[in-house]
């Protein structure tokens, strides 16, 4: 919805950690009953150390379920992008 310009930049959950500060974030959690209602919510302050940041393509490639490929629904992609897929450290 955003482009990467703000979103992997300073409204990324990165933008703090990677000067090894922690960051501010709000939790938001709630319970549905039988019928789909709200029954219960929480809202709670915190802070994070964001250690990787992952994009969904990137996700779903090393998940194996490949990525959604986008484009006009009637005509094939010309060059389809090459995957990003990040190597993480255990």
């Amino acid at each position: 919805m955003l482009p990467p310009s703000l979103t992997h930049g300073w409204l990324s959950l990165s933008s703090l950690s990677q000067e090894g500060k922690p960051e501010p974030v709000l939790t938001f959690s709630f319970k549905v009953d039988g019928e789909g209602n709200m029954a219960d919510y929480d809202v709670e302050a915190g802070f994070i150390h964001n250690i990787t940041r992952l994009d969904y393509d990137s996700v779903d490639e090393l998940l194996g379920t490949g990525s959604i490929q986008l484009g006009h629904p009637l005509k094939a992609l010309r060059n389809p992008p090459a995957p990003r897929v990040p190597v993480l450290n255990a």
